[in-house]
């Protein structure tokens, strides 16, 4: 960013399009804490422990929320403003305010892209080997990138209080070391959005869920492409850091698209966690509207054998229906935790155990030890 001072324009009013920072950053603030909360939720109605994706997620909340909560100060300081119209204080303050927010935005997208690599390692795992490199190298990519990216903005002043206090002893670092830095890091953030909005449409391909279950998640993961395209915007007006007059223009294009970036992802990293719990929530309102409110009940096919239950998945652990492992079964609810209410499948031996222990029931004989 350039200096603290500016040449006065007497053309210039002293207005504030703070609001274009402050109401996007209420909004996604509730949506980051109710799709998350609802994730770790969903989970834990199911009796799945929290897993390393859930911490990554739930530590990206934790930055996503500094970051905004640093967005809404930065609006209360001046930012939104032109710089000419704010004190000495005003501006310090908020040069500070946006070393912190980026920041905040590096390390909340580095644990939102984590937790997303994980829950696609629990994809690829024994279905895709090959892939699973891909995925390495993508961690380590976006890792480097984004620590790199930190280093370079907390060194860019010795001391670091020099970036927004002229007035103390010290040496800045040129403005364009750091745009530089800023450049690769958001290169390689869209390169890497653009895969995990993407994968999943080959990923899924592999998984046993019905056509229009999997159009479902694939449209899920697939709004990632609006954090793609949010990094890309973000990249296109870079040179806003060296606007004289940055506590204005910062805020109508580097500032929201920032923000709509970091948010969104964690957003979009919730919502296939989120699909049992939708999903639930939609039979039991469609039984309440019509006019049933009991268990839901189970279809049995004749001709295959199979029966398909929304509920739960009744047999023994480890044995398979005759089109595989089905998601949702005792076996995959280790690795893909998220989909377990997804679909179920029965084997014949369990519906055989099914249709016995109804038999019992009517014989007046208890199935229960």
């Amino acid at each position: 960013m350039s200096s603290l001072s500016i040449p006065f324009n007497p053309k210039l009013e002293d207005e504030s399009i703070g609001r274009i920072i402050l109401i996007p950053a209420i909004l996604f603030t509730i949506l980051v804490i109710l799709s998350t909360s609802l994730r770790i939720f969903s989970k834990l109605r199911m009796n799945h422990r929290l897993s390393a994706d859930d911490v990554l997620i739930i530590i990206a909340l934790a930055f996503n929320l500094t970051g905004n909560a640093l967005e809404i100060q930065c609006v209360e300081t001046g930012c939104g403003r032109h710089l000419q119209f704010l004190t000495f204080e005003e501006r310090s303050r908020a040069r500070m305010l946006a070393l912190y927010i980026i920041v905040m935005a590096d390390i909340a997208l580095l644990a939102v892209k984590l937790s997303i690599t994980l829950f696609l390692f629990s994809l690829v795992t024994k279905v895709h080997k090959r892939a699973r490199w891909i995925i390495y190298g993508l961690i380590s990519l976006t890792t480097l990138a984004t620590l790199s990216e930190i280093i370079v903005w907390s060194l860019q002043a010795k001391p670091l209080e020099k970036a927004w206090n002229p007035d103390i002893p010290g040496t800045v670092a040129s403005p364009y070391t750091l745009i530089t830095a800023h450049i690769v890091s958001q290169s390689v953030g869209a390169a890497t959005d653009l895969f995990y909005a993407l994968s999943p449409i080959y990923f899924f391909g592999k998984l046993q869920l019905d056509l229009k279950k999997k159009i479902l998640l694939i449209s899920l993961t697939g709004s990632g492409l609006v954090v793609f395209a949010a990094s890309i915007a973000h990249l296109a007006f870079i040179d806003d850091f060296v606007d004289p007059d940055y506590t204005w223009t910062l805020q109508r294009r580097i500032y929201i698209f920032g923000l709509v970036e970091r948010n969104m992802a964690e957003v979009v990293a919730n919502l296939p966690g989120l699909t049992p719990l939708f999903r639930s929530a939609y039979k039991k309102t469609s039984q309440v509207l019509a006019g049933y409110t009991g268990p839901s009940s189970i279809h049995v096919n004749g001709d295959n054998g199979h029966a398909l239950s929304s509920i739960a998945t009744i047999g023994t652990a480890g044995k398979s229906s005759k089109r595989g492992v089905a998601v949702g079964s005792p076996y995959s609810s280790r690795k893909n935790a998220q989909f377990s209410e997804l679909d179920t499948t029965w084997d014949n031996d369990q519906l055989r155990l099914w249709n016995d222990s109804q038999n019992r029931s009517a014989s007046g004989v208890s199935t229960l030890s």
